[in-house]
Formats: C-alpha cells, sequence, structure tokens
C-alpha cells in the first residue's frame, strides 16, 4: 500500500507499490535493476574532503572494465577489482566504485581516523556488489572486523542467487566496528548484521526482500515458492551500543526488519531508531529483544504487518503451512523507549505491539533461556487503522516442560503504556483466539502461569489512553491448572479491576486531521490534545 504521513510537519516517503510473491520471484537481471535504480539518486552524494594526518588524500577508482595493472588512480586508468582498493585506502582515502560486481566485498584492510575516514562511493553511474565475495575464507559483500570510520555512500547490494544462497554467505556485517557509516545506499535480498559494534550510523537507505531460507521441508533442497519466516533484515546485537538507524525505508522480510537483540540476553543500549518507513506486509516489522539499556524507538512509520501472508512457518506442527501469525512491534526484551510512532494497517495475531514473557529452548539451549519483558516506556504513539486482537497485549506463557525442569515463572511488569492514541482499529480472523473481536488491551497467560491478582495489572501502568472503545477496553483471558478465565472489561471495569496500575484512561475521537490519506495530525478541536504521537 502506498502512503505518505505527515508527522511535525515532516512528510515521511511514500512507499514503492506494494510487492507480493511475483516481485520476490523476479528474475536475477530485475533484481540488479531494482538495485541500480534505487542507487542512482545517492551515487553523486558529496562525500567528505577531510584530509588525511599525512596531509594527503587519494581517490582511487575502481570499474569493472579496468584492471588491476593500472594506476587506479584516476578514471581513466581504473582497477578491476575492489580487493585492490581495499588494501590500499589509508585514512582520508576515497574509494569510487563503477560497474556490477559479482562477488566481491568491500572489506578495508585499514581503519580510517575521526577527522580522515575513508570512504567508499559509488561514481555518478553508479556501482552494484552482486553475490557476496571471500573475505578471508568466507564470503561476505561488506565486511568491517575492527574497523572504525569508514563510511559507504550511494552502493547498491544485491544478491542474485537468493533463493540458493547457502547460509554461509553473509550481506553486510559489522563487527567489532565502531563509527562505520552507510549512507544512501540500496540493499535487495541482503541482510546488515551489527555485532559488538557502537556508534555506527545506518541512515537513508533502501532495503527491500531477506528471507534466510527457501529450503521446502517436504524436499529438503531449495524452492523459490517456499520462502520461511526466517531472518531479520538488520540485526542489532552482542553488545552493539549507540548506533543510529534514521531514515531508511524498509519492506519485505523474514523474520523483522528490524531486530535489536537475538533473544539469548545480553545489553544493547541507548541506540537509536528513528524517522524509518517500517513496512513487512510479509511477516514483523519490529522486534525489541534483550536488555535494551535505554534504547529509543520514535517517529518511525511501522505499517502492513502480514497484511498479505507469503511466507512459510517454521513452528513445531505448522512446518510447511502458510504463517499468519505475527505483530506489529514484538517487545521481548526490557528498557526500551517506544515513543511518538505511528502503527497502520498491521495485522497482528495479539497485540500490534506485543509484550510477552517466556522460557524459550532449543537444540542449542536445552537448559532455556529467561526472556523477561520488564520496565519499557510506550508513550505519545498512534494506532489506527490496524487488524488484531488487541492495541496492546500482556502475554505470559510457561509449559509443562518448564514446570518439570523447576523454571521461574517469567515476569511481565514495571511497563508504562500511556497518552497512546487506539483509534479505528478492529478485530482480524487471524487472531490468536479465532475470535474476530478487538479489545484495546489483551492479558493472556497459557497453562502454567498463575493468573495475575486483581486489584491491578501486575506493576503494569496504563494511564492517559485514549481507548478505541469503553465497551471493550481489557480481555482477561488466562488458561490455568485446568480452569479457564474469560473475561471482558469495560472502560470503568477495567479501571475498577485494576485501580493501583491503571487510571485516567478515556475514549474520545481524536479528531485527526486526514488519517484517510496518512495526516494524524490532532485538529484544534481535539479531546486529547497532548496525547498519540
Amino acid at each position: 500500500m502506498q502512503r505518505s504521513v505527515s508527522r511535525h510537519g515532516r512528510r515521511l516517503p511514500t512507499l514503492l507499490p506494494s510487492a507480493g510473491l511475483p516481485t520476490l520471484l523476479a528474475s536475477a537481471g530485475l533484481c540488479i535493476g531494482l538495485v541500480l535504480a534505487a542507487s542512482a539518486p545517492g551515487s553523486n552524494t558529496t562525500t567528505t574532503t577531510t584530509t588525511a594526518t599525512s596531509g594527503t588524500r587519494t581517490t582511487f577508482y575502481v570499474s569493472t572494465g579496468g584492471s588491476d595493472l593500472n594506476a587506479g588512480t584516476s578514471a581513466s586508468a581504473p582497477w578491476k577489482t575492489i580487493a585492490k582498493a581495499n588494501a590500499a585506502a589509508q585514512p582520508g582515502d576515497t574509494v569510487v566504485l563503477s560497474g556490477n560486481f559479482v562477488q566481491q566485498a568491500i572489506a578495508p584492510t585499514h581503519s580510517g581516523t575521526a577527522t580522515a575516514p575513508i570512504t567508499y562511493q559509488a561514481a555518478a553511474a553508479g556501482a552494484t556488489l552482486d553475490q557476496p565475495g571471500l573475505v578471508g575464507k568466507t564470503p561476505y559483500m561488506a565486511y568491517f572486523g575492527g574497523r572504525s570510520y569508514i563510511t559507504v555512500n550511494g552502493v547498491g547490494f544485491t544478491n542474485s542467487n537468493f533463493v540458493n544462497a547457502p547460509v554461509t554467505n553473509k550481506g553486510v556485517v559489522l563487527r567489532g566496528a565502531n563509527h562505520i557509516t552507510i549512507t544512501n545506499c540500496s540493499f535487495s535480498h541482503v541482510q546488515m548484521l551489527l555485532y559488538a559494534s557502537s556508534a555506527n550510523t545506518i541512515s537513508h537507505n533502501t532495503f527491500r526482500y531477506f528471507v534466510a531460507s527457501y529450503v521446502n521441508p517436504s524436499t529438503g533442497t531449495p524452492d523459490p515458492n517456499h520462502p520461511i519466516t526466517a531472518g531479520d533484515m538488520l540485526n542489532v546485537f552482542g553488545g552493539s551500543n549507540g548506533n543510529l538507524i534514521q531514515f531508511n525505508d524498509m519492506k519485505y522480510a523474514g523474520h523483522s526488519l528490524i531486530e535489536i537483540g537475538n533473544g539469548f540476553g545480553g545489553t544493547n543500549a541507548n541506540n537509536v531508531i528513528s524517522d524509518n518507513t517500517l513496512s513487512n506486509p510479509w511477516y514483523r516489522p519490529l522486534a525489541l529483544a534483550d536488555d535494551g539499556g535505554g534504547t529509543i524507538v520514535e517517529r518511525n512509520l511501522i505499517e502492513d504487518a502480514n497484511s498479505v501472508p507469503t511466507l512459510y512457518s517454521t513452528v513445531a506442527g505448522a512446518v510447511g503451512k502458510l504463517s499468519t501469525a505475527s505483530n506489529g512491534v514484538q517487545v521481548a526484551g526490557s528498557n526500551f523507549i517506544f515513543r511518538h510512532n505511528t502503527l497502520v494497517n498491521n495485522t497482528a495475531t495479539y497485540g500490534v505491539i506485543d509484550l510477552g514473557s517466556r522460557w524459550y529452548t532449543d537444540a542449542l539451549h536445552p537448559n532455556g533461556v529467561l526472556v523477561e519483558t520488564m520496565n519499557n516506556q510506550i508513550y505519545n504513539n498512534t494506532l489506527y487503522g490496524n487488524h488484531a486482537a488487541a492495541a496492546v497485549s500482556f502475554v505470559v506463557f510457561m509449559s509443562q516442560a518448564d514446570v518439570t525442569a523447576g523454571r521461574s515463572i517469567p515476569h511481565l511488569t514495571g511497563n508504562t503504556v500511556r497518552d497512546n492514541i487506539f483509534w479505528g482499529n478492529s478485530g482480524t480472523p487471524y487472531s490468536y483466539n479465532g475470535k474476530t473481536t478487538y479489545t484495546s488491551l489483551i492479558y493472556h497467560a497459557a497453562s502454567y502461569a498463575p493468573p495475575w491478582p486483581s486489584g491491578g495489572y501486575n506493576g503494569n501502568t496504563i494511564t492517559r489512553n485514549d481507548f478505541d472503545t469503553t465497551s471493550n477496553t481489557n480481555l482477561i483471558d488466562v488458561a490455568y491448572n485446568g480452569k479457564y478465565t474469560h473475561l471482558q472489561q469495560s472502560l470503568s471495569a477495567f479501571q475498577s479491576y485494576a485501580a493501583a496500575d491503571a487510571s485516567a484512561n478515556l475514549s474520545a475521537n481524536p479528531l485527526f486531521v486526514n488519517p484517510a490519506s496518512g495526516n494524524f495530525s490532532l485538529t484544534t478541536a481535539t479531546p486529547v490534545p497532548s496525547l498519540g504521537q
């Protein structure tokens, strides 16, 4: 779907027309064409002209029509391989790339400095890297291992062999890297990973189509018609702090467009994810995991989650079936700040924003990893026109295996939901319980997690929100030790039942300027002038 959203006098970029499986399965030539077209606007962007410490600054040229026997210092005598430039570039140098480079990688041997970064820039005619090239023994498209002060500007990255690409293929990887700037680039069928990397900037890029695997479980072989729910398009984890992810346009991914953390613990602190357009019709736009350490998510447009189910499930019992389970934002961690965002047209099994706590086990973690969602702040967001069981859900899960193993009950507490607008939302047939009833809030506990006591909302503060309706405000849906509780509460009943944690909520038409065109500014007549984005 195409939409631009006005916020604080600024219009977010309008997305490309929706594309389903036919676009995903476009030929390699079309994929490359997409990347070249997307990267061309950034190819003329001015790069730094800072001088290296030594007082010299060299511009190297690399072209697919060149030769490594050339001098490489003029457009008329370029080198042929990026590897040649990787070895040569020193602080303050610029590498100008031209053409479609197949199985080559940007992987500088040296770091830049704060006053003299190394820059890789596309020539005016454009530059694309197609398929990973070897860095040591591992294939990458760009690798920054222990490097700092590198800028990549206006380059296209694509993988025309995405269906058959082995899992050892890497996209763009920052590992122990700091002060790397990637801007005005385009990515198609490519993943970006930031591992133990800090103070990096990922801005003004276009990302499209990343699914980690196309292996059909019935045949055990890659199948272009069988993308699965796996793969985060941009993943920040492993102790990555203070990174800025801003003004990117991201669409179509297997597990999420952006994930902070990886669900196995650790802290990724003080990152900022702002002003991005995050649209994932195939699955989930955003996942917030582990300890966010004050990470801020703000002013993003988050839309279209699972609006066009395309991926096949990896969940036991549902493998090989089309997946319809998702959410707009999955919160499976602590200490995140989620504010001033707009969430539109997302389809969610539980809440559009889903806060969940549980034990996670797999073959690598047989003793379980405790996932707890605590102390997150969710405020001044606008949720409009979504299709879900709820706007916000609180889900605690504990299995018989967890009880048998003596595991503790996962905590879901200390979260704040305030000053948000939930308006014009409705139910979905993809709801977790198969019903199409919508409520503003859901508290759901399954199997062996005891229910929260009445009188509060388990230490989760719910205040000053504008709910869609006064009749379906909160649903308590708990199964515990063979007893099932299904309690639908009106606004007044909810605030009385959870009085220690819920207060001053209301239900009133917020009077948006023009929600149909994506303008969620409030008119002067609004009854809730301080709420929403």
